[in-house]
């Protein structure tokens, strides 16, 4: 698909796709799911059942209730200046502008 004909369908800056936003008192689905699986458990054990009938579903299910495996990262960063600097840096140079009588509204 070309670039022109996504951008032709793109809601323009500032415009939102559901201006009014989701209805007052409207249920999400996984509520819908919750309920209807607390008040019928026996439906929640036959869905628990043809879901794990697929096995790539068995690690989802994992995840879902242990959390992701975490893996940690050693890795060093070097900065071309310490940030301190960069940050004072900036500050000072806020102060200056207040200073110097610029209106920048104008």
């Amino acid at each position: 698909m070309a670039k022109e004909d996504i951008i032709k369908h793109q809601f323009p800056k500032g415009k939102s796709g559901n201006p009014k936003g989701r209805p007052e008192g409207a249920i999400s689905v996984k509520a819908r799911l919750k309920k209807m699986f607390r008040e019928d458990p026996e439906k929640f054990e036959k869905f628990i059942e043809r879901y794990l009938k697929n096995p790539n579903n068995e690690k989802h299910v994992t995840e879902m209730l242990d959390g992701k495996p975490q893996q940690s990262i050693d890795m060093e960063v070097t900065l071309p200046k310490p940030i301190m600097d960069i940050t004072n840096g900036i500050l000072q140079d806020d102060s200056n502008e207040e200073d110097s009588g610029i209106d920048e509204k104008s």
